[in-house]
């Protein structure tokens, strides 16, 4: 992810859902943040790609979509970004 993270801005939304996609991003708040301008990012996927929080979070999971809520501390005190991940 930090490869991607160092050359994309402005994204809101990244889709892995194409066939012949296969993705495997471990993703942290800092990443995130310098993604998207709104320190959220949605995350298309399917069977073949895997998607895992680092650092600080919280996980929520509604049907298909996980949501990874990021803060700043092991309190959870302050929250810094999310990653909504949408399963296909």
């Amino acid at each position: 992810m930090s490869a991607l993270s160092s050359i994309l801005t402005h994204v809101d939304v990244i889709d892995f859902t194409s066939a012949g996609v296969d993705a495997t991003l471990s993703v942290s708040a800092d990443q995130v943040s310098s993604i998207s301008d709104s320190n959220a990012l949605t995350m298309q996927v399917n069977a073949g790609d895997t998607i895992s929080a680092t650092g600080f979070f919280d996980a929520s999971f509604n049907g298909a979509t996980t949501t990874y809520t990021f803060f700043d501390d092991g309190a959870h005190s302050h929250q810094t970004a999310a990653l909504i991940v949408n399963a296909s």
